[in-house]
């Protein structure tokens, strides 16, 4: 979930890699660090706790003098978020820095093998310039086979970026299960975690796993290994065109991916197809729950939702005639990786009918996710770069009613419906929502998973801790939580329901649009979209970058 850039080339690189850097801080802002190798030969390390912005005020202070290095910045795993906690880690000497994506599972053992070595992180990653330092001190390797003997001695999925004054114009990365793009600019070769932290290039591929890769500023090399195909860069609009915020922008462009989802031609119906499951996590899983409402309702078809951290563990048993749709839209969810790797695996070797068609929904074609499928259906959202999820969400659920045969024209309805809310004030709501530090949404149908969504929000962005509950099960033991100082928001309840919440003490706010199921429930969603927005500005909280959460969840 750290995101990683990297750049050798004829530019000096400490401000343009703080820019690339930014654009990767969804993936995680506890601390940020970049290092360089200046033109004197040494290797030069800045490091801040928080967000790029503490980075950016502490380099103010100093000259560029590096046309290659490396930069990072944190979602914490290993140890505090603090400014020893942060990448790059370097050896004893200064002469390797490292910065690494993912989780390296044996590092305490591999600690305890260096005890010569005073380590001054929590991390996993700080063992890694001190094994490489070893090797090469205590075996006479060079580095890049020092760096090969320390990859083959990690246990886990990660992605690395490293710099060594030993070999100081040339940057080694590497990937395992974890996703590093290389890009190719007008003056040199650039290496990150996602596409959006290379718009300075042209052309791009995905670094092959288990390829250790050496780069220069005139050549890719990876060491006996032929090189992937490059491709266009695709243009990618990362402004906020005059919003305060990429959630509120992104709000305001679900009627345009309405309209673009609901023109979607699925690829094939599904006469054939018996049966469907879907695998996806926290917001896709709940467009998951709403799929399969209406792919039994319209389709006939049974459709089963997994959790995907919990769908191995489960080992359902294999249908014939089956769909298994994974939804991410980063495309690089370690839990729906692994679930989609194990059932493409396991259907590998099954008679036809057990083999299935696999698909993915993703925003991302280009991501790892599409190796472990048949076929990719593009969400085509364009980025999402607040970390909560509004437009992936909508355009998700308005694809799977495409799928179920629900007609583009009936969809293309929601928009003019949508531009309405856009006129409602949520501020006066929102004042009152900011006040308690409990909620509890209640629905049913189609609005129970828009509950969960709608807990899910408040609870990322405006941190109040929320909750959801189909409205016919709060008797069923929930009704213990009411109480005048927790709120509940009622979707289109019956009025019997809200009238007991009442009669036990609990404040509520109800929302009742008119129409049909469909138009209910993404006008409401929309609207708790922007009451979630405007709790999180009135109490002063940075609704692109939530407390502790990242975007892209590339760890287990």
């Amino acid at each position: 979930m750290c995101g990683i850039v990297a750049y050798v080339g004829h530019q000096h690189c400490e401000s343009i890699l703080l820019l690339a850097l930014s654009q990767l801080e969804y993936r995680g802002y506890d601390s940020a660090g970049l290092a360089t190798i200046q033109t004197n030969g040494k290797l030069w390390r800045m490091r801040a706790k928080g967000n790029i912005s503490n980075l950016t005020s502490k380099l103010t202070a100093y000259k560029q003098l590096g046309h290659i290095g490396i930069a990072h910045t944190r979602w914490a795993t290993h140890g505090e978020a603090n400014e020893h906690n942060a990448h790059p880690h370097i050896d004893h000497e200064a002469r390797l820095a490292v910065v690494q994506n993912g989780i390296i599972h044996n590092y305490l053992y591999l600690k305890s093998k260096l005890k010569h070595v005073h380590f001054e992180s929590n991390t996993d990653t700080e063992v890694i310039p001190h094994l490489i330092a070893h090797y090469q001190r205590e075996y006479h390797l060079d580095v890049l086979n020092a760096i090969q003997r320390t990859i083959d001695d990690l246990e886990g999925d990660f992605a690395l970026a490293i710099l060594s004054v030993d070999a100081p114009n040339e940057l080694f990365v590497y990937s395992r299960n974890t996703p590093l793009i290389i890009a190719k600019g007008e003056d040199g070769y650039w290496c990150a975690s996602d596409l959006v932290a290379l718009t300075a290039c042209h052309s791009y591929w995905r670094l092959p796993y288990q390829v250790l890769t050496k780069i220069s500023s005139q050549q890719v090399d990876l060491l006996g290994h032929e090189i992937p195909k490059w491709h266009i860069m695709p243009s990618l609009d990362l402004n906020k065109q005059g919003y305060d915020s990429y959630m509120l922008k992104e709000i305001y462009e679900q009627p345009n991916i309405i309209a673009i989802s609901a023109r979607w031609q699925p690829p094939y119906a599904l006469k054939a197809i018996k049966s469907i499951q879907i695998i996806a996590a926290g917001s896709s899983w709940h467009a998951a729950l709403m799929a399969q409402y209406v792919l039994e309702k319209h389709a006939r078809i049974p459709t089963r939702v997994w959790v995907a951290s919990e769908y191995i563990a489960a080992k359902p048993p294999l249908s014939a005639c089956s769909m298994t749709i994974a939804i991410s839209q980063s495309g690089e969810t370690a839990d729906v990786l692994k679930a989609m790797q194990w059932e493409n695996q396991r259907r590998k070797w099954q008679n036809r009918l057990y083999q299935g068609k696999l698909v993915a929904i993703t925003n991302r074609k280009e991501s790892t996710l599409a190796q472990y499928v048949n076929e990719i259906w593009p969400m085509n959202a364009g980025i999402e770069m607040a970390v909560a999820a509004t437009k992936s969400f909508v355009s998700t659920v308005i694809m799977f009613y495409r799928l179920a045969g629900i007609q583009t024209s009936y969809l293309l309805s929601l928009v003019e419906a949508i531009q309405q809310v856009f006129q409602h004030d949520f501020k006066t709501m929102a004042a009152r929502v900011a006040q308690f530090q409990q909620c509890i949404f209640m629905g049913k149908g189609l609005l129970w998973p828009i509950a969960l969504e709608a807990a899910l929000k408040l609870t990322e962005v405006a941190n109040i801790a929320s909750q959801a509950y189909a409205a016919g099960e709060m008797k069923h033991g929930y009704l213990a939580l009411l109480c005048p100082e927790t709120l509940v928001i009622c979707l289109s309840c019956a009025e019997h329901q809200i009238q007991e919440v009442e009669a036990r003490g609990a404040p509520v706010i109800r929302f009742d649009f008119a129409g049909d199921e469909l138009h209910v429930s993404i006008l409401t969603l929309i609207s708790l979209q922007l009451l979630s927005y405007y709790v999180a500005q009135i109490k002063s909280l940075d609704v692109d970058r939530p407390r502790h959460l990242a975007k892209s969840v590339t760890v287990y």
